[in-house]
């Protein structure tokens, strides 16, 4: 199935201007998550984010290495409107088309109740646009579920070091378990 969005080429050029970074991004591991919440195409990636008037259908999160956003800071899509869209294999955006990741969205699965736990909140990054995130108020629930997983990891790195386990390989384990127990449960 392809899903397709037609994204306000204006708002998404402006947004991609935050990208722009002279520096190299050190890990090909960081991914960029692209998610639209009915109203709003988000691209979510080096603690930064951009938000784009869209219409269409996009019922999941598409995730591609952040590398691509940077490049498409550099060299972005014309026009007034942007097409973009996902075959669940691969994504296009403009004349770009890259490999993606795709994870469909439960709309059952974006109701937290009024206190989740702290690795529910966590698991909100994978199962929610980065809009719908913001506009329900989760963004420093999220913040502090990943302050508490950073100081487990810390914790449980420490000891694993001589074995050559670093608390980045903690982070991506982890990262990719919750990635794929959300997949599979949506």
């Amino acid at each position: 199935m392809e899903y397709q969005l037609s994204v306000d080429g204006y708002d998404l050029r402006e947004g991609l201007k935050r990208f722009e970074t002279r520096r190299k991004i050190r890990s090909t591991k960081k991914k960029a998550l692209l998610g639209f919440d009915g109203r709003f195409f988000s691209i979510e990636a080096l603690d930064r984010v951009v938000v784009c008037k869209a219409e269409g259908v996009w019922p999941g999160l598409a995730t591609v290495n952040a590398n691509v956003v940077a490049a498409l800071a550099f060299a972005p899509p014309t026009g007034d409107m942007v097409p973009v869209s996902c075959t669940g294999a691969r994504l296009r955006l403009g004349s770009l088309t890259v490999a993606c990741g795709w994870q469909p969205v439960s709309h059952t699965l974006l109701d937290l109740s009024a206190a989740p736990d702290w690795i529910e909140t966590l698991s909100l990054k994978y199962r929610a646009p980065r809009a719908k995130i913001a506009s329900g108020k989760y963004a420093s629930l999220i913040k502090s579920a990943e302050r508490k997983l950073d100081r487990l990891i810390a914790k449980a790195a420490k000891p694993l070091t001589p074995f050559g386990i670093t608390a980045q390989d903690l982070r991506d384990l982890i990262e990719d378990r919750l990635a794929r127990r959300y997949a599979t449960n949506s």
